[in-house]
């Protein structure tokens, strides 16, 4: 009987990671279409106005520069002059390498830090399945929720500023999860990884400070007091980036000394407000799929040594911690981009498990406390190994069937790219930008540069390269400037 039920166990966990693995496959694939963009031809303007000083030197010359005239993103000042000299040598293809090592870690570190999570209490048997299952929910959700990718995954300024420094939390927080790690090099690195994180976009630096927060809050509650100030670490260096970071003159510069909004006041109401908005429209679309979820871990968590918190409590924390991630944001350019939808319904989706998870567990201990722990589920639905199946099956076939649903559902991105792939259109999207790109090189100083491109093929999650058929438009004027030419345009057949 046991073995029947282990061979049950690893038939779902191989069908979910044959899932998981379709799901995620496309934004691997979509890594080789993309292609420079916007931004990256004027930093490389600059970088290269810097390059005669050697390597080293031009690095730092342009991070003081942007540091000191643009903004304080000191991790992302230096990462976005290293992938250009790489840009320089290779191509296109140097940022294609890029942007798939920035989808895989990702990708990789998210599904660690689950595995951290789920050894906690899980037992070895389960413990996969239930890494693929959060993995699955969690990450789709958020994919779900947040269509536009192209600022996060496939533009290297964006990348170096935003995704980077996010895969830097996720770092950090992998540190303070995996006990099994010694005890002092868990924080060192952890702190190490919190800085880096807090050298990213103002939104960044506000989540991997307010996660250390809350971590220090919740191993108060737990042991009542602290075992060394070596646990303060991540918050500190958290805290010492986020104010590097906040104080750059450039934020100044850029901002003209002012908010992106009247006043504080306006900001915190504006961050308030879509905050909750932003929860209303998650519960609606994906609250079904997070409510199963966190019912099936508490099921496996009940008999471990976890602290519960008062659901109010917890919520009235999550939801301030939601305000605080998105309040630089909307203080500083007054609304949010692309970027900062990700990084907001991110932490949205993920609160809002944490949430569910500790009131489905608080409901119990509060009420059933005379009852079998067994008793969460009715027995008549654990039908599929330890009932997970059950849940696990329901998951995959709805998300197969979303795209037929609703026309909304049909725009879900791995789907669209999967079709984009096959169609030929990413290929045509990939010709014409190289025609461009050819058109650049080849072009000639002191001259009148035009680049002839046979159609135009626009893909929505892909950044495109900014350049169009006005010679005054503010990419064409950056790429004049760079390769010396009188003006740059381009020419749609």
């Amino acid at each position: 009987m046991h073995n029947k039920k282990e061979n049950c166990e690893k038939i779902v966990a191989l069908l979910g990671l044959v899932i998981l693995l379709y799901l995620i496959a496309p934004y691997f694939f979509a890594a080789f279409y993309a292609n420079i963009a916007k931004d990256d031809f004027d930093n490389l303007n600059l970088l290269m106005y810097y390059a005669e000083r050697g390597f080293i030197k031009s690095i730092y010359r342009y991070a003081l520069h942007i540091y000191m005239r643009w903004q304080g993103t000191f991790t992302g000042n230096v990462l976005i002059p290293l992938g250009l000299y790489l840009y320089k040598v290779k191509g296109n293809s140097a940022l294609h390498v890029e942007f798939l090592v920035v989808v895989t870690l990702y990708f990789v570190l998210v599904f660690v830090l689950i595995d951290c999570f789920v050894n906690k209490f899980a037992k070895k048997i389960e413990r996969f399945t239930l890494d693929l299952m959060l993995m699955i929910v969690l990450t789709i959700t958020v994919f779900y929720n947040c269509f536009q990718i192209r600022d996060i995954f496939y533009w290297h300024t964006s990348v170096a500023v935003y995704t980077i420094p996010l895969i830097s939390s996720i770092t950090s927080l992998i540190f303070l999860a995996d006990s099994r790690l010694k005890y002092s090099i868990r924080y060192i690195l952890s702190a190490l990884f919190s800085f880096m994180s807090a050298g990213g976009a103002l939104d960044i630096a506000a989540l991997i400070c307010t996660i250390n927060l809350f971590a220090i809050a919740y191993r108060i509650s737990v042991k009542r007091r602290y075992s060394t100030l070596l646990e303060f670490l991540p918050f500190v260096a958290a805290f010492i980036g986020a104010l590097f970071n906040s104080f750059a003159p450039g934020n100044y510069v850029r901002y003209n000394g002012n908010p992106g909004i009247n006043d504080l006041q306006e900001a915190i109401t504006k961050s308030v407000s879509y905050v909750a908005h932003r929860n209303v429209v998650l519960i609606g679309e994906g609250g079904i799929l997070l409510v199963m979820l966190s019912i099936v871990v508490a099921e496996c968590i009940i008999q471990s040594d976890i602290k519960i918190i008062n659901p109010i409590v917890l919520a009235g924390a999550l939801f301030v911690g939601e305000v605080i991630i998105d309040f630089p944001v909307w203080l500083g350019a007054g609304r949010l981009r692309d970027r900062n939808e990700f990084v907001g319904k991110s932490v949205a989706v993920w609160f809002c498990f944490i949430f569910l998870l500790d009131f489905v567990l608080y409901v119990y201990v509060k009420f059933r406390k005379n009852f079998s722990h067994k008793e969460i589920i009715p027995k008549y639905i654990r039908i599929f190994p330890l009932y997970k199946g059950w849940v696990f099956i329901f998951t995959v076939v709805l998300f197969i069937s979303l795209p037929y649903i609703t026309d909304k559902n049909k725009e879900y991105y791995p789907y669209r790219i999967y079709n984009d792939i096959f169609s030929g259109k990413l290929k045509q999207y990939k010709e014409e930008n190289n025609q461009v790109l050819a058109a650049i090189e080849n072009g000639k100083k002191n001259t009148d540069v035009e680049a002839i491109v046979e159609g135009h093929v626009e893909v929505e999650y892909m950044e495109d390269t900014g350049l169009n058929d006005n010679p005054d438009n503010w990419v064409n004027v950056y790429v004049s400037d760079l390769y010396d030419f009188k003006s740059f345009k381009i020419v749609y057949k």
